[in-house]
C-alpha cells in the first residue's frame, strides 16, 4: 500500500493556497502597484484643467505621497496576512460548557 494520501476536500488537510494566502498575495500585488503607479503618476504629463479664465496645472505630488503611503501599508497588511499573525486576523469563536 501507498502512503500518500489524497489532499482534497473533506480530507482534513490543506494546501499551501489557502484563502489567507491568496488574499495576502493580492493585497502584496495590489500595493506594490499602487507603489509603482504612485512613483510613475508625477512624471508622466501635467495634469492641467481647463475653464473660461484659462488653462490651470494642478500639482499631484501630495497624491502621490498619498499613494505611496497605502501602498506601503497594503504590502505591509498582505505580508503579515501571509505569514499568517495570529495578531492580525480574528481568532475563533470560543464557546464555554455549560
Amino acid at each position: 500500500m501507498s502512503s500518500l494520501q489524497a489532499a482534497g476536500p473533506g480530507s482534513g488537510t490543506t494546501g499551501s493556497a489557502s484563502p489567507a494566502r491568496l488574499a495576502g498575495g493580492q493585497l502584496i500585488g495590489s500595493g506594490l502597484l499602487d507603489v509603482v503607479n504612485a512613483y510613475t503618476e508625477p512624471l508622466s504629463d501635467p495634469f492641467v484643467v481647463v475653464t473660461r479664465d484659462g488653462l490651470y496645472r494642478v500639482d499631484i505630488t501630495a497624491w502621490a505621497g498619498l499613494n505611496v503611503g497605502i501602498g506601503v501599508a497594503l504590502v505591509l497588511t498582505g505580508s503579515l496576512v501571509v505569514a499568517a499573525r495570529r495578531g492580525w486576523r480574528p481568532s475563533p469563536a470560543r464557546t464555554s460548557p455549560s
